[in-house]
C-alpha cells in the first residue's frame, strides 16, 4: 500500500471550488468553478492562464466542449455561459429562470444541455446560442444530467425523487423512472447506451433497461445517501459513493456487491473510474481523496493535501493526473505515473537524491537528474 501527496502547485481560488475539467484538447490546461463568480483556466504547472468574468454569481459546473475549443460553466446567477478556451472571452449568454447546476455537451459538441433549480433542461445550439428545446416535467431541482453515446436521449436526475429520459431532438418525455424513495442525485449511461445507472438518497443505486425502462437492478448495501453512481468503461462494472464513508464496487450483470472500498473518515461525494478503468479515484468530506484499485479494491494512494471537504476527483483524459477540487478554495494536481513524477521531480530537486530515496518517494530506483 502507497501512501502520497504527489502534487503540483495549488491551485487558489477566492472561494469555494466545486468543479474542475481538463482540456480533452490540451491535456496540459484544465478549468475550475468555483464561488468566487468566476471560472479560471490554468497550466498544468499551476499558474492561471485566464480568468473568466462576467458571472453576478458563484459558478457550480464547468466543461469543456470535445474538441477543447470552448468552454461551458453554469451560473448561480440563472445563466449558462460559453467561452473561448484560448482566449477567455465570452462568446454566448444562456439565460434561465434559475441558478444552473449542470452541464453536458453532445459527442459532437454541436449541443449543449444545461439545467437547474427551475427542475426544467434546455437544449441550445452550441454555437449560435439558440434554445432548441426545454424539457418541462420535474417538480424539483436537476441536480444530474447525461447524454447517451449515441446522442439520441438526455436523462435526468431530480430532487422530486424521479429520473427521467427524454428525445433529445423532440424533447419529448420518453419515460420516468420513479423507483426511488428519495431525491435522485447522479445518473450515468452505460458506455454502450442500454442501461442506465441512477444514485439515489434511499441509500441505493439502480440500474435500468433504457428500451423498456425496467428496472433491472437495485444495488443495496450503502446505510446512507448514495451521492454518485458510474460505470466503468467497459460497462462491466459500477462504483458508487455514499455518505457512509464508503465507496462500493458492484458487478453490473448481477448486482452483487465486490468490494466495499471503505478507508475515508467522512462522506464520499464522488467516485470515478479512470479512462482505462484500472483505477478508482474517490473524493471525501474528511479532506483527502484516494487512489483505488478497480480489479482488486486494494487502496494504492491517500492524496492529502486540502485543508477542507473535496468535492470531486476528475482524471485527466490519459489517465495520467488526478485533479481534485475543494471547498478550501484551492485545486491540487496530482502526477500518477511514473514518468510524470519524474518530470515533476526534475523540474523541483535541488540536490542529488539517494537511490533509498527515490525508492521511497518515487516507487523506482532509478533517480532524476538535477536540472
Amino acid at each position: 500500500r502507497l501512501q502520497g501527496d504527489w502534487s503540483s502547485d495549488v491551485c487558489s481560488s477566492d472561494l469555494e471550488v466545486w468543479g474542475v475539467a481538463f482540456n480533452p484538447g490540451n491535456e496540459n490546461r484544465f478549468a475550475t468553478a468555483s464561488w468566487d463568480k468566476t471560472a479560471k483556466l490554468w497550466e498544468i504547472s499551476g499558474s492561471e492562464f485566464l480568468r473568466l468574468r462576467g458571472h453576478e454569481r458563484g459558478t457550480d459546473d464547468v466543461v469543456f466542449s470535445p474538441d477543447g475549443k470552448r468552454l461551458a460553466t453554469a451560473g448561480e446567477d440563472s445563466t449558462a455561459r460559453l467561452w473561448d478556451a484560448s482566449t477567455g472571452q465570452e462568446l454566448l449568454t444562456l439565460q434561465h429562470e434559475a441558478p444552473v447546476y449542470c452541464l453536458a455537451y453532445t459527442s459532437d459538441g454541436t449541443k449543449l444541455a444545461s439545467a437547474g433549480k427551475d427542475g426544467k433542461v434546455r437544449l441550445w445550439d452550441a454555437r449560435a446560442g439558440k434554445l432548441l428545446t426545454t424539457f418541462v416535467g420535474h417538480q424539483k431541482d436537476v441536480y444530474g444530467i447525461a447524454i447517451s453515446p449515441d446522442d439520441k436521449l438526455l436523462a435526468t436526475a431530480s430532487l422530486d425523487g424521479t429520473a427521467k429520459l427524454w428525445d433529445l431532438a423532440s424533447g419529448r418525455e420518453v419515460r420516468t423512472f420513479t423507483g426511488h424513495k428519495d431525491k435522485v442525485s447522479g445518473v450515468g449511461f452505460s458506455p454502450d447506451g442500454t442501461r442506465l445507472a441512477t444514485a439515489g438518497s434511499d441509500a441505493t443505486a439502480k440500474i435500468w433497461d433504457v428500451k423498456t425502462g425496467r428496472e433491472i437492478l437495485t444495488l443495496t448495501g450503502h446505510e446512507e445517501a448514495v451521492r454518485s453512481v458510474a460505470f466503468s468503461p467497459d460497462g462491466t462494472r459500477v462504483v458508487t459513493a455514499g455518505d457512509d464513508f464508503s465507496a462500493r464496487v458492484w458487478d453490473a450483470v448481477s448486482g452483487k456487491e465486490l468490494f466495499d472500498l471503505r478507508a475515508h473518515q467522512g462522506a464520499v461525494w464522488s467516485a470515478a473510474y479512470s479512462p482505462d478503468g484500472r483505477h478508482i479515484a474517490t473524493a471525501s468530506a474528511d479532506k483527502t481523496s484516494k487512489l483505488w484499485d478497480a480489479r482488486s479494491g486494494q487502496l494504492l494512494l491517500t492524496l492529502g493535501g486540502h485543508q477542507d471537504a473535496v468535492f470531486t476527483a476528475v482524471f485527466s483524459p490519459d489517465g495520467n493526473r488526478l485533479a481534485t477540487a475543494s471547498k478550501d478554495e484551492s485545486v491540487q494536481i496530482y502526477v500518477l505515473d511514473t514518468a510524470g513524477l519524474m518530470d515533476l521531480a526534475r523540474k523541483r530537486i535541488t540536490r542529488k537524491l539517494a537511490r533509498s530515496e527515490c525508492q521511497e518517494y518515487f516507487q523506482t530506483a532509478t533517480c532524476p537528474p538535477l536540472p
